[in-house]
């Protein structure tokens, strides 16, 4: 999907005016990538041009260039039925005083959208749109998307509840379909992929050629189906095969197909706002417990792109091969967790405190973590579920912002 800003004016202010603001905004959205298209000043062309976008544009970006363009620019989003947008603006003309009246009017009508603001134009206003664009550009990401769910199939009650968000189609794959890709994928594929494999982890031999196999067959039907997102629900594969996804899940992550384990799309859709926001992989964990008042993490599973150390072991619950030992190196993360229903969003600032395969009694990559001066049993009445994503940084500022556009709760950890 186009990333594209739309330019609003109104033509009380001067062509000459309002053109000189889109040349200062102009030069910074396209190094972004971001097509900005000519401004837009009659409400019926924001109408017409509306009906061209609504098809190929997800997330657009309005650019207020002027006051008195507000009823423009909310024509052009209620045309367009665009689910969400973001605003830009800034100090001069009215432009902010527009982009608030455009926000709260389309807040009433279930459009939300949010305001990046720099006050003078130029330079400062690099910060403004370097945000815009990533929000705009993580929510595209997300939405209208197809997302393969390996191990269900379209008679499967559960597939029912399976979706993302607005407008995204689940693909069920069954077991039996993923077995006829493993069959039919090529040796020089396969060969390539243990060869990264053995570079990373340290091992060969047939177990890790039959898991290069496996990685090698989902990155192959994620290409035919035209997939963007794939998930697994893991442990009846393992008790199927012999052996565990954990690895062809962090190999899929760490080449940029964003992958899911235990077909769970709510953690499913925090990895690609990890990946939309950090330009990295998250890792999804379970609250495992506590040390001196930090939460522990803990998974099986680690992308290479985002861990200092890692080895392969045993997967904990199966013993089956293989699982994932990582530590991490970088001390600021964000923790996320989505609710089952898709309607809450748990955020919390996170210091790593200490990583790697701490315990013999945990799934294998493990991770302490101190969130605060939060107690444990009220944590634990909060969080909306059990698997939480960890993702590079301190996000949370674009995090509220990414839940108020998907109409989420916001809740953090505190």
């Amino acid at each position: 999907m186009r990333l594209v800003a739309v330019p609003f004016a109104s033509k009380v202010h001067g062509e000459e005016y309002y053109r000189g603001v889109l040349d200062e905004f102009q030069a910074h959205l396209n190094s972004h990538g971001v097509e900005v298209l000519e401004p837009v000043t009659d409400i019926e062309e924001a109408g017409v041009l509306a009906k061209k976008l609504g098809d190929k544009v997800v997330v657009p970006i309005l650019l207020v260039l002027t006051g008195g363009s507000s009823r423009i620019a909310r024509r052009f989003i209620e045309v367009g039925d665009f689910k969400c947008s973001v605003l830009l603006a800034h100090g001069e003309h009215n432009s902010l005083a527009s982009a608030v009246s455009v926000r709260a009017r389309l807040d009433i009508e279930g459009k939300p959208t949010t305001i990046f603001y720099c006050e003078e134009l130029g330079y400062s206003c690099r910060n403004a749109i370097n945000e815009a664009v990533t929000v705009a550009h993580t929510l595209s990401m997300l939405l209208r998307k197809r997302v393969g769910v390996i191990g269900r199939d379209d008679k499967d009650d559960e597939m029912l509840d399976y979706e993302m968000f607005a407008d995204s189609e689940t693909v069920p794959i069954t077991y039996e379909e993923l077995d006829t890709y493993l069959k039919n994928v090529d040796k020089e594929s396969v060969d390539e992929v243990a060869d990264v494999l053995s570079e990373k982890l340290g091992v060969d031999g047939s177990t890790i050629t039959e898991i290069a196999r496996l990685c090698a067959a989902m990155h192959r039907l994620v290409e035919d189906k035209s997939l963007n997102y794939i998930t697994m629900d893991c442990f009846p594969y393992i008790l199927r095969r012999g052996f565990t996804p954990c690895i062809p899940l962090a190999y899929l992550n760490s080449i940029g197909v964003v992958a899911g384990c235990e077909g769970d799309l709510q953690a499913l859709a925090l990895m690609v706002i990890a990946r939309g926001l950090t330009g990295h992989s998250g890792w999804i964990a379970n609250p495992s417990g506590f040390e001196n008042g930090r939460l522990v993490l803990a998974h099986c599973t680690a992308a290479f792109d985002i861990v200092q150390t890692l080895r392969a072991v045993p997967h904990f619950e199966s013993g089956r091969p293989l699982g994932i030992a990582a530590s991490f190196g970088k001390d600021k993360w964000t923790l996320t967790s989505l609710s089952y229903d898709f309607m809450v969003l748990g955020v919390a600032r996170a210091r790593m405190v200490r990583s790697g395969m701490l315990s013999r009694n945990r799934c294998r990559t493990q991770a302490i973590v101190d969130i605060g001066n939060l107690d444990k049993e009220t944590l634990l009445d909060m969080v909306p579920a059990n698997h939480h994503v960890l993702m590079v940084a301190d996000q949370r500022a674009r995090l509220r912002r990414i839940a108020k556009l998907l109409s989420l709760e916001y809740l953090e950890y505190s």
